[in-house]
């Protein structure tokens, strides 16, 4: 039969969608090295309503046991978790009459805190009593999985497990060990919990204790593996930016035993355009059209959710990850940012590094003359020129064909603020060349009223401090910002602008163009003998403690609202 003729308008609209469709897709993956994804068991909607039902079980007429083990903290109460579990669990008995739940405490160290009934009132009882007496502590829920797991193996029937944890799906103990457990004691396992933040190296600072054997964990990966503590910049953009999934240590036990994961958001975040500070150009009244997050694009920079040794063998195998690998070390060694790599290749794997913790080049904070900084400036842009040029010639030489959409993603990220560190070393060279001599030399400008006279009047100058100005408006509206440079200066705003917008449409609605809008242009100052301005460099706590310790003043670690990311998350609604 002959095919019906396509009017030649219609050709070119299906050509021109197909086109547009490649370009602004974040990564194609036709020859990407497969792994296990976070996207295949992270479930849409962010509501607990629905993640309970789900968890509960549909109809049925078979022999079923559900736990629900809950970790009670202050969070998990202000969700308002008891009502959404008493309005749910009725429905759910009602239509599986053959239907046990048990609940579990992650706070108790043995037993069932209400073993396996039908006896709704007990049960709703139960949970108002342990959300009343919540505490913000560290928990170890994966040993609290473990023994629930062992627990739900001893009952006859079909056999799940739902773990619900706001706060401590990073505390990590032994998560492929866990996960292997449930699965052979055939528990399948799901975890209702909050948004991780992205490739968070929180971890790596923190000075609260948690409990024997348990370690922070990195964030949605298994590794920290973006490039963090950039120099200039004030914000660690994996540290302030919602990744979308949750923490890799429950999402990997979802994904080995054939479980969900549930995200909740509390409701009544807001768009910030910096996370520290104020923005220069609004008062943070503006809603960047490509913030939210899209649920195709988030689905393909999802994180790994096999074991480390699976999610190792295929980065270590990926172009994209090994150039960025590349890029990172070389950057850390010039003093570009403050972090080193946290994994090497090793034997066609990854294997976690020890020292990570990195400094930057010595140019704030101190007394040496304004030229010599400028020419240290110079030598540090050299540097991060030749590293440009050789991360650029390595991407050029892989094809958008090749590799996985994720570890492309932290290699356009690792491009991009290179252009950032490089376009801040001009400014601090023009700083020291043009500001320095005009406000600090033998021959400086008198500022006569009712100017006011940028150096502080009886005060030391003891070196040079910076603000960072957040890139959530682009780099357009810092055309019209005067600052030192001149046309050099113009010059590299213009360059910047192309990678900027060339990076924005490529990953707009993803966690990438966050973490690059929280990154900013330094505005640089003077400091004063007696203040500090260089970072320190972050303590790694080697405390533990066999009991729980409970922790004041506790930020919230879950991405979510609090991130100041706006509208975050793959998806909404979905009650």
């Amino acid at each position: 039969m002959r095919r019906p003729s396509v009017p030649a308008a219609l050709r070119i609209a299906c050509a021109l969608a197909l086109a547009l469709g490649a370009l602004l897709a974040p990564c194609r993956t036709d020859a990407a090295e497969e792994m296990a994804s976070a996207a295949d068991v992270t479930e849409p909607g962010r509501s607990l309503g629905r993640a309970l039902r789900v968890a509960l079980g549909g109809a049925s007429e078979e022999k079923r046991t559900v736990a629900l083990l809950l970790d009670p903290t202050p969070s998990l109460k202000a969700a308002g978790f008891a009502d959404v579990f008493a309005t749910e669990l009725a429905p759910a008995l009602a239509a599986s009459p053959k239907l046990t739940v048990g609940i579990a405490l992650a706070s108790e160290s043995k037993g069932w805190h209400v073993a396996p009934t039908r006896d709704a009132a007990a049960l709703g009882a139960a949970v108002t009593q342990a959300l009343d007496a919540a505490q913000a502590n560290f928990r170890n829920v994966y040993a609290a999985a473990r023994r629930v797991g062992g627990m739900l193996a001893k009952r006859s029937g079909a056999r799940a497990l739902a773990v619900v944890s706001l706060d401590n799906g990073d505390a990590e103990d032994d998560v492929e060990g866990t996960a292997s457990t449930l699965a052979r004691l055939k528990v399948r396992t799901s975890c209702i919990t909050t948004e991780a933040y992205l490739a968070d190296s929180y971890y790596l600072s923190s000075t609260r204790t948690v409990p024997r054997g348990v370690t922070l964990g990195s964030g949605d990966a298994p590794w920290v593996t973006l490039p963090w503590g950039w120099l200039f910049q004030q914000t660690i953009a994996n540290e302030t930016t919602p990744s979308g999934y949750a923490h890799y240590g429950l999402t990997h036990l979802a994904a080995a035993t054939g479980g969900r994961v549930f995200l909740y958001t509390s409701p009544g975040g807001s768009h910030t355009c910096a996370y520290f500070g104020t923005c220069l150009f609004c008062n943070n009244d503006h809603q960047p059209g490509d913030e939210a997050f899209q649920t195709h694009r988030l689905k393909q920079l999802a994180p790994p959710a096999g074991d480390r040794k699976e999610a190792g063998t295929a980065l270590a195998r990926d172009p994209w990850f090994r150039a960025m690998l590349a890029a990172w070390d070389q950057a850390a060694k010039a003093g570009l940012l403050r972090s080193k790599p946290s994994v090497r290749v090793a034997g066609g794997r990854l294997k976690a590094e020890r020292r990570v913790q990195g400094s930057w080049a010595s140019l704030l904070g101190s007394t040496s003359g304004w030229k010599r900084l400028a020419d240290k400036a110079d030598k540090a842009r050299a540097q991060c020129d030749r590293i440009l040029a050789g991360l650029r010639k390595t991407m050029e030489g892989i094809g958008d064909e090749n590799g996985n959409a994720r570890c492309r993603a932290m290699c356009d990220f690792t491009l991009a603020m290179l252009h950032v560190t490089r376009t801040n070393l001009v400014a601090y060279a023009a700083f020291c060349r043009e500001v320095a001599p005009e406000q600090l030399g033998r021959d400086a400008r008198a500022f006569e009223p009712p100017e006011a006279s940028p150096v502080l009047p009886d005060r030391q100058v003891a070196g040079i401090s910076y603000t960072p100005m957040v890139l959530c408006h682009g780099v357009q509206p810092f055309f019209h910002v005067r600052l030192p440079g001149g046309e050099a200066w113009r010059k590299e705003l213009e360059e910047l602008d192309a990678v900027v917008s060339g990076f924005m449409r490529r990953y707009g609605h993803t966690p990438y163009a966050i973490a690059l809008r929280h990154q900013g242009i330094a505005r640089f100052t003077w400091t004063y003998r007696g203040t500090t301005v260089t970072p320190p460099p972050r303590p790694k706590s080697n405390s533990r403690s066999d009991a729980e310790t409970t922790e004041t003043g506790r930020p919230n670690r879950a991405g979510g609202s609090t991130s100041g990311g706006g509208s975050s998350g793959p998806t909404t609604g979905g009650g």
